[in-house]
């Protein structure tokens, strides 16, 4: 696939993964920032940078429309290990209702 990009077979190609495994030059096309909400007693509240590994052993909240399954993809993607995946509990509110239902348990 990245040989076409090699001799000039192609002028692009929008793959994703890994860039270094090209042969050529990656660039990154985009990039899409994931905000996590926290109550403020949170011991990862605090930090100005979660990684997802911090994530591990949380309980996930997620609506069942937009972005529901996108988000539960990368739940599923980013933190299970072998035998382990990560809580996610559905409602099928809005994003404004799972921020509400946040609010309401914390607070």
């Amino acid at each position: 696939m990245f040989d076409d990009l090699g001799i000039g077979a192609l002028d692009a190609e929008i793959v994703t993964g890994d860039p270094s495994a090209t042969s050529g030059s990656a660039l990154a096309l985009w990039s899409e920032r994931i905000l996590v909400a926290l109550p403020e007693h949170h011991p990862l509240a605090g930090q100005e940078f979660v990684s997802w590994t911090d994530l591990k052993g949380e309980t996930f909240l997620l609506g069942e429309h937009d972005p529901g399954p996108d988000v539960h993809d990368l739940l599923i993607a980013y933190l299970p290990t072998p035998g382990d995946r990560p809580k996610v509990v559905k409602h099928n509110v809005s994003q404004a209702n799972i921020k509400a239902l946040l609010d309401w348990a914390t607070g």
